[in-house]
């Protein structure tokens, strides 16, 4: 029978275990001594108070010094052992920064329970938190953390009146000679962003996202970055000020710049240089902007555009000049009626958008609604449409009979339109379960239905559904047949006529999230959506792509509130 040998133990091994035995020892020794300590001394005539006094020196300095030594030394040897034990620790430093990011960007952006967007300053938060707890893992790990080129642009610099993110993360280390994409998160106050002149003299950045709750800060940081000078690296802005400016006029609004500031031709030449622009409540010349083929998304929220003909539309004319824009987002912006307000406009003058992939309009009113819908040509394009009680009402007020148009007036301009998701809140409380199967019926190209916060009762159903059950229905339009619903934070009071939608469908995708109502009026039951629900099993085998959500959570489309760390 043969023994395997153990491998030769190195001298470095050696050398160690050996002054950890010899530690062990001297400790050994050391409270052998002390336990002898009173007994040795008094018989060698110490006097007791002498001896009180050292014993309590030694308490004080070995209880600091001693506990100090041991954390440390436990610590070091867990980041010396934790490489060692396991493949994760070995990937290269390339792959592990990768997976770091792509942690950090899940965890920071999104809340793992409602799958809520964090606002930025959360998410600011939690990513900082987090990268510091990488950082202590063991010192490959704080290795990658902090290398230049992989992981280290990650750490976000900001600036900020929240306390806990007070500080510029030593902008002089290392900076100026760091040749990698940086990321400009800025939280900003009512007063100049001072340390934004050290940073954009001598740093380039690759994205920037500002917010402030007045102009002045976004003002200035503006301006710090077009006096950096060209060529501008600068790939992508989000800019959000959040100011209120509901229902004032264009002129009364503060703008960031115009076309008569002195910096209007280089923020032209900027804007020239982005590939994505995100805008709320900060005001600019629109129509006057300059964009090229490098633009490939836009998002304006809670902006005064101006008339609808003269100023929206020629907005919309200016951003068609971006060939390659594959997604716009036009969220609560505001336009005045003029004198060719709700006109039909002929083929000649349509706007073409040859690369759009993504419409999404929401919370629009009419005038601004139907500006938008019908200067943007037909294409290949998917127009997501979240309709609000918004849609039913004039921004402008020009025109006191068009202050409430009703629900009915949004069919024909609907009609002519193709769009592929509708979108719904429960705000919207006037939607009536007849307007909805109406409101569906003049979408006929419609493929996608989400709603949220709804009471799904037999109406609401029978709304969604009556017409492809061959129930008597309205005589006009022509109802879609669905292949995606989403359904979030509902209520479902009927199984049955649930399960009467996915039928005359034959919905393909379907997600479902809330709570069901069961039992009898005296004894009413409310429970959230569980795997266990019959409802749910039966869901399972009759949708061919089910998933169920939490309780809580919602699409993106209902967190246009929010202003992400994009």
């Amino acid at each position: 029978m043969s023994t395997q040998s153990s491998p030769p133990t190195s001298p470095a091994i050696q050398e160690w275990e050996h002054v950890g035995l010899s530690l062990s020892s001297v400790l050994d020794k050391y409270l052998l001594l002390s336990r002898q300590l009173v007994a040795k001394a008094l018989s060698e005539n110490a006097h007791a108070t002498d001896l009180i006094a050292r014993i309590d020196c030694a308490l004080q300095s070995l209880r600091t010094v001693l506990s100090h030594q041991l954390d440390y030394v436990h610590s070091t040897l867990a980041e010396t052992r934790n490489p060692l034990a396991s493949a994760v620790y070995r990937l290269p430093q390339e792959i592990l920064a990768e997976i770091f990011k792509f942690a950090l960007c899940t965890r920071a952006h999104i809340d793992p329970d409602t799958s809520h967007p964090f606002k930025m300053e959360t998410a600011l938060s939690h990513m900082l938190r987090d990268v510091r707890c990488l950082k202590f893992v063991c010192r490959s790990w704080k290795n990658t953390v902090l290398s230049p080129g992989l992981f280290w642009y990650f750490n976000l610099i900001h600036l900020t009146e929240i306390p806990a993110f007070r500080c510029i993360r030593a902008p002089k280390l290392g900076l100026e000679g760091f040749n990698k994409d940086l990321y400009l998160a800025a939280v900003m106050g009512d007063s100049s962003p001072e340390p934004l002149h050290y940073f954009f003299n001598s740093i380039r950045f690759h994205k920037v996202n500002a917010t402030s709750s007045f102009n002045f800060p976004i003002k200035a940081l503006i301006e710090r970055i077009l006096e950096s000078g060209f060529p501008f690296t600068l790939a992508e802005l989000s800019l959000y000020e959040s100011t209120c400016h509901d229902k004032m006029d264009k002129e009364d609004i503060d703008h960031v710049l115009t076309t008569t500031s002195p910096y209007w031709s280089s923020f032209c030449e900027l804007l020239k240089s982005l590939s994505v622009f995100r805008v709320r409540g900060a005001h600019f010349d629109w129509n006057h902007m300059t964009f090229s083929h490098t633009l490939v998304e836009v998002r304006l929220q809670d902006v005064m555009m101006g008339s609808d003909t003269e100023e929206l539309a020629e907005f919309l004319r200016v951003l068609a000049k971006a060939p390659n824009l594959r997604d716009l987002k036009l969220i609560s912006i505001q336009s005045s009626l003029d004198v060719d307000s709700l006109d039909i406009i002929g083929p000649e003058d349509k706007i073409q958008f040859p690369s759009l992939e993504v419409l999404f309009l929401e919370n629009l009113a009419y005038n601004t609604l139907v500006t938008v819908t019908e200067y943007i040509a037909p294409g290949s394009h998917r127009l997501i449409l979240y309709l609000t009680e918004r849609a039913i009402n004039d921004d402008g007020n020009a025109d006191p009979d068009l202050d409430e148009v009703g629900v009915a007036t949004l069919y024909p301009q609907l009609e002519r339109l193709c769009v592929h998701t509708l979108v719904l809140s429960r705000e919207w409380d006037d939607l009536s379960p007849e307007d909805l199967e109406s409101l569906l019926r003049s979408l006929p190209e419609l493929k996608s239905l989400k709603l949220n916060g709804w009471v799904l009762s037999k109406d609401e159903c029978y709304a969604i559904s009556c017409s492809l059950l061959g129930q008597p229905g309205p005589a006009t339009g022509v109802f879609p047949r669905l292949e995606c619903l989403d359904l979030s934070c509902v209520h479902i009071m009927d199984q049955e006529w649930v399960k009467q939608i996915v039928i005359s469908h034959s919905i393909q995708k379907m997600a479902l999230g809330g709570y069901i109502h069961s039992g009898s009026v005296d004894q009413h039951q409310i429970q959230p959506l569980k795997w266990n629900e019959p409802i749910i099993d039966w869901l399972r085998v009759n949708v061919p792509n089910f998933t169920l959500l939490h309780k809580e959570v919602q699409p993106i489309e209902y967190s246009s509130f929010v202003w992400q760390l994009w």
